[in-house]
Protein backbone atom coordinates (compact mmCIF):
# COMPACT_ATOMS: atom_id res chain seq x y z
CA UNK A 1 0.00 0.00 0.00
CA UNK A 2 2.69 2.50 0.98
CA UNK A 3 4.40 2.11 -2.38
CA UNK A 4 1.11 2.68 -4.21
CA UNK A 5 0.40 5.84 -2.23
CA UNK A 6 3.89 7.19 -2.88
CA UNK A 7 3.41 6.64 -6.61
CA UNK A 8 -0.07 8.17 -6.41
CA UNK A 9 1.30 11.33 -4.79
CA UNK A 10 4.24 11.55 -7.18
CA UNK A 11 1.88 11.57 -10.16
CA UNK A 12 0.36 14.87 -9.01
CA UNK A 13 2.79 16.59 -6.64
CA UNK A 14 -0.18 18.66 -5.49
CA UNK A 15 -0.03 20.84 -2.40
CA UNK A 16 -3.07 19.21 -0.83
CA UNK A 17 -5.53 16.36 -1.34
CA UNK A 18 -9.20 15.95 -0.59
CA UNK A 19 -9.90 12.67 1.20
CA UNK A 20 -13.43 11.37 1.63
CA UNK A 21 -14.67 8.38 3.64
CA UNK A 22 -18.04 6.97 2.63
CA UNK A 23 -19.81 4.13 4.44
CA UNK A 24 -22.54 2.05 2.82
CA UNK A 25 -24.79 2.93 5.79
CA UNK A 26 -24.76 6.70 5.28
CA UNK A 27 -27.62 7.24 7.69
CA UNK A 28 -25.72 5.96 10.71
CA UNK A 29 -22.23 6.72 9.39
CA UNK A 30 -22.24 10.06 7.55
CA UNK A 31 -19.46 10.72 5.03
CA UNK A 32 -16.30 12.42 6.24
CA UNK A 33 -14.41 14.81 3.96
CA UNK A 34 -11.28 16.81 4.71
CA UNK A 35 -8.06 18.08 3.16
CA UNK A 36 -4.65 16.55 3.82
CA UNK A 37 -1.17 17.70 2.94
CA UNK A 38 0.91 14.95 1.29
CA UNK A 39 2.67 14.26 4.61
CA UNK A 40 -0.61 14.16 6.50
CA UNK A 41 -2.02 11.71 3.98
CA UNK A 42 0.90 9.30 4.23
CA UNK A 43 0.85 9.69 8.01
CA UNK A 44 -2.85 8.74 8.13
CA UNK A 45 -2.66 5.45 6.21
CA UNK A 46 -3.09 3.22 9.25
CA UNK A 47 -6.13 5.26 10.29
CA UNK A 48 -7.56 4.97 6.77
CA UNK A 49 -6.86 1.22 6.70
CA UNK A 50 -8.79 0.87 9.95
CA UNK A 51 -11.73 2.81 8.54
CA UNK A 52 -11.62 0.75 5.35
CA UNK A 53 -11.81 -2.45 7.41
CA UNK A 54 -14.85 -1.02 9.22
CA UNK A 55 -16.71 -0.66 5.93
CA UNK A 56 -15.71 2.77 4.68
CA UNK A 57 -14.77 3.33 1.05
CA UNK A 58 -11.68 5.54 0.79
CA UNK A 59 -11.70 8.24 -1.87
CA UNK A 60 -9.28 11.05 -2.72
CA UNK A 61 -8.22 13.57 -5.32
CA UNK A 62 -5.57 16.27 -5.67
CA UNK A 63 -6.86 19.79 -5.05
CA UNK A 64 -6.84 21.82 -8.26
CA UNK A 65 -9.03 22.33 -11.31
CA UNK A 66 -6.24 21.11 -13.62
CA UNK A 67 -6.79 17.52 -12.44
CA UNK A 68 -9.66 15.77 -14.22
CA UNK A 69 -11.05 12.44 -13.03
CA UNK A 70 -12.26 10.03 -15.73
CA UNK A 71 -14.50 7.48 -14.04
CA UNK A 72 -16.08 4.16 -14.95
CA UNK A 73 -13.85 3.31 -17.90
CA UNK A 74 -14.00 -0.05 -19.65
CA UNK A 75 -10.92 -1.92 -20.78
CA UNK A 76 -11.70 -1.27 -24.45
CA UNK A 77 -10.97 2.47 -24.20
CA UNK A 78 -7.62 2.15 -22.41
CA UNK A 79 -5.62 2.08 -25.64
CA UNK A 80 -7.20 5.35 -26.75
CA UNK A 81 -6.72 6.81 -23.29
CA UNK A 82 -3.01 5.95 -23.27
CA UNK A 83 -2.49 8.14 -26.33
CA UNK A 84 -3.53 11.16 -24.28
CA UNK A 85 -0.96 10.60 -21.51
CA UNK A 86 -3.02 10.16 -18.33
CA UNK A 87 -1.01 10.75 -15.17
CA UNK A 88 -2.79 7.99 -13.23
CA UNK A 89 -4.64 4.76 -14.03
CA UNK A 90 -6.36 2.54 -11.45
CA UNK A 91 -8.49 -0.58 -11.65
CA UNK A 92 -11.19 0.06 -9.06
CA UNK A 93 -12.94 -3.29 -9.51
CA UNK A 94 -12.31 -6.15 -11.94
CA UNK A 95 -12.51 -4.72 -15.46
CA UNK A 96 -13.46 -1.21 -14.31
CA UNK A 97 -11.01 1.69 -14.36
CA UNK A 98 -10.49 5.27 -13.25
CA UNK A 99 -7.90 7.69 -14.59
CA UNK A 100 -6.72 11.22 -13.95
CA UNK A 101 -5.61 13.67 -16.62
CA UNK A 102 -3.44 16.61 -15.57
CA UNK A 103 -3.76 19.76 -17.68
CA UNK A 104 -1.00 22.34 -17.85
CA UNK A 105 -3.44 25.22 -18.05
CA UNK A 106 -5.60 25.59 -14.96
CA UNK A 107 -9.24 26.52 -15.71
CA UNK A 108 -9.99 30.03 -14.48
CA UNK A 109 -13.22 29.08 -12.72
CA UNK A 110 -15.23 26.12 -11.54
CA UNK A 111 -17.61 26.64 -14.46
CA UNK A 112 -14.77 26.28 -16.96
CA UNK A 113 -13.42 23.27 -15.07
CA UNK A 114 -16.88 21.67 -15.16
CA UNK A 115 -17.06 22.11 -18.95
CA UNK A 116 -13.65 20.50 -19.29
CA UNK A 117 -14.63 17.54 -17.11
CA UNK A 118 -17.79 16.98 -19.13
CA UNK A 119 -15.92 17.15 -22.44
CA UNK A 120 -13.34 14.61 -21.29
CA UNK A 121 -16.03 12.27 -19.94
CA UNK A 122 -18.02 12.48 -23.16
CA UNK A 123 -14.97 11.75 -25.31
CA UNK A 124 -14.02 8.59 -23.40
CA UNK A 125 -17.56 7.43 -22.67
CA UNK A 126 -16.95 7.84 -18.93
CA UNK A 127 -19.49 8.34 -16.17
CA UNK A 128 -21.03 11.82 -16.65
CA UNK A 129 -22.16 11.82 -13.02
CA UNK A 130 -18.51 11.91 -11.92
CA UNK A 131 -17.56 14.65 -14.40
CA UNK A 132 -17.13 17.37 -11.80
CA UNK A 133 -13.99 19.34 -10.89
CA UNK A 134 -14.12 18.31 -7.23
CA UNK A 135 -15.29 14.71 -7.64
CA UNK A 136 -13.13 12.23 -5.74
CA UNK A 137 -11.76 8.96 -7.11
CA UNK A 138 -10.64 5.80 -5.38
CA UNK A 139 -7.40 5.68 -3.43
CA UNK A 140 -5.19 2.73 -4.47
CA UNK A 141 -4.29 0.06 -1.97
CA UNK A 142 -7.68 0.07 -0.24
CA UNK A 143 -10.61 -2.24 -0.85
CA UNK A 144 -13.70 -1.38 -2.85
CA UNK A 145 -16.40 -2.01 -0.26
CA UNK A 146 -19.41 -1.85 -2.55
CA UNK A 147 -21.54 -4.88 -1.81
CA UNK A 148 -21.89 -5.82 -5.49
CA UNK A 149 -18.14 -6.45 -5.59
CA UNK A 150 -18.02 -8.78 -2.59
CA UNK A 151 -16.43 -12.09 -3.54
CA UNK A 152 -17.78 -15.53 -2.70
CA UNK A 153 -15.34 -15.78 0.21
CA UNK A 154 -16.61 -12.50 1.65
CA UNK A 155 -13.59 -10.42 0.64
CA UNK A 156 -13.63 -7.23 -1.41
CA UNK A 157 -11.32 -6.40 -4.33
CA UNK A 158 -8.40 -4.03 -3.82
CA UNK A 159 -8.08 -0.87 -5.89
CA UNK A 160 -5.03 -1.55 -8.08
CA UNK A 161 -2.65 1.12 -9.34
CA UNK A 162 -1.68 0.30 -12.94
CA UNK A 163 0.25 3.43 -13.84
CA UNK A 164 1.46 6.73 -12.40
CA UNK A 165 3.59 9.40 -14.08
CA UNK A 166 4.07 13.10 -13.48
CA UNK A 167 3.05 14.49 -16.87
CA UNK A 168 0.49 16.70 -18.57
CA UNK A 169 -2.09 15.26 -20.92
CA UNK A 170 -2.04 15.83 -24.68
CA UNK A 171 -5.86 16.03 -24.71
CA UNK A 172 -6.82 19.38 -26.27
CA UNK A 173 -10.15 20.84 -25.12
CA UNK A 174 -12.84 22.30 -27.38
CA UNK A 175 -12.58 19.70 -30.11
CA UNK A 176 -8.81 19.50 -30.49
CA UNK A 177 -8.50 15.74 -29.98
CA UNK A 178 -6.49 12.82 -31.18
CA UNK A 179 -3.65 13.74 -33.49
CA UNK A 180 -1.70 11.46 -31.14
CA UNK A 181 1.74 11.84 -32.72
CA UNK A 182 4.18 9.64 -30.84
CA UNK A 183 6.84 12.08 -29.68
CA UNK A 184 8.65 9.37 -27.73
CA UNK A 185 9.56 7.66 -31.01
CA UNK A 186 11.36 10.75 -32.23
CA UNK A 187 8.68 11.69 -34.77
CA UNK A 188 7.99 15.12 -33.29
CA UNK A 189 10.53 17.70 -34.46
CA UNK A 190 9.93 20.17 -31.64
CA UNK A 191 12.19 19.74 -28.62
CA UNK A 192 11.58 21.53 -25.35
CA UNK A 193 11.80 20.66 -21.68
CA UNK A 194 9.38 20.35 -18.78
CA UNK A 195 6.05 22.17 -19.05
CA UNK A 196 7.19 23.95 -22.20
CA UNK A 197 7.56 20.58 -23.90
CA UNK A 198 4.07 19.50 -22.81
CA UNK A 199 2.55 22.72 -24.18
CA UNK A 200 4.44 22.36 -27.47
CA UNK A 201 3.32 18.73 -27.79
CA UNK A 202 -0.31 19.67 -27.19
CA UNK A 203 -0.14 22.45 -29.79
CA UNK A 204 1.60 20.14 -32.26
CA UNK A 205 -1.04 17.43 -31.84
CA UNK A 206 -3.81 19.95 -32.38
CA UNK A 207 -2.15 21.26 -35.56
CA UNK A 208 -1.77 17.71 -36.93
CA UNK A 209 -5.45 17.03 -36.34
CA UNK A 210 -6.51 20.26 -38.07
CA UNK A 211 -4.27 19.51 -41.06
CA UNK A 212 -5.87 16.08 -41.39
CA UNK A 213 -9.24 17.84 -41.42
CA UNK A 214 -8.06 19.88 -44.41
CA UNK A 215 -7.89 23.19 -42.55
CA UNK A 216 -5.92 26.10 -44.01
CA UNK A 217 -2.83 27.54 -42.37
CA UNK A 218 -4.76 30.71 -41.55
CA UNK A 219 -7.51 28.73 -39.83
CA UNK A 220 -4.92 26.80 -37.83
CA UNK A 221 -3.12 29.99 -36.87
CA UNK A 222 -6.32 31.56 -35.55
CA UNK A 223 -7.21 28.37 -33.69
CA UNK A 224 -3.85 28.22 -31.90
CA UNK A 225 -4.08 31.89 -30.99
CA UNK A 226 -7.43 31.12 -29.33
CA UNK A 227 -6.42 28.07 -27.29
CA UNK A 228 -2.67 28.27 -26.65
CA UNK A 229 -1.08 30.69 -24.20
CA UNK A 230 2.28 29.69 -25.66
CA UNK A 231 1.20 30.80 -29.12
CA UNK A 232 0.23 34.32 -28.04
CA UNK A 233 2.67 37.14 -27.53
CA UNK A 234 5.59 35.39 -29.25
CA UNK A 235 8.00 37.51 -31.28
CA UNK A 236 9.27 34.50 -33.24
CA UNK A 237 6.88 32.69 -35.57
CA UNK A 238 6.14 29.81 -33.20
CA UNK A 239 2.83 29.04 -34.91
CA UNK A 240 4.32 29.08 -38.39
CA UNK A 241 7.11 26.71 -37.40
CA UNK A 242 4.64 24.38 -35.69
CA UNK A 243 2.45 24.23 -38.81
CA UNK A 244 5.46 23.70 -41.07
CA UNK A 245 6.85 20.86 -38.93
CA UNK A 246 3.44 19.21 -38.69
CA UNK A 247 2.92 19.31 -42.45
CA UNK A 248 6.39 17.86 -43.01
CA UNK A 249 5.71 15.03 -40.56
CA UNK A 250 2.34 14.17 -42.05
CA UNK A 251 3.85 13.99 -45.54
CA UNK A 252 6.30 11.39 -44.21
CA UNK A 253 3.70 9.60 -42.04
CA UNK A 254 0.30 10.17 -43.68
Amino acid sequence: MYSSIERYLSAFEAGSYTVQLVHADKKNYPPVRREYSPDQLTGSLKFLQHKNALGYNIYARPVGYQYVLVDDLRRGVLGDLAGFRPCLLMETSPGNFQAFLAFEQVPASREQALELCREVAAYFGADPGSAEPDHVGRLPGFTNRKEKHRKADGRFPFVLLHGAARRCTSFSPQGGHCAQINSDSGQMPLTRSGKDQDRSREDFNLVCMLIRQGRSDEFIRLRLEQVSMKATGRRDDYIGRTILNARRLLRMHP
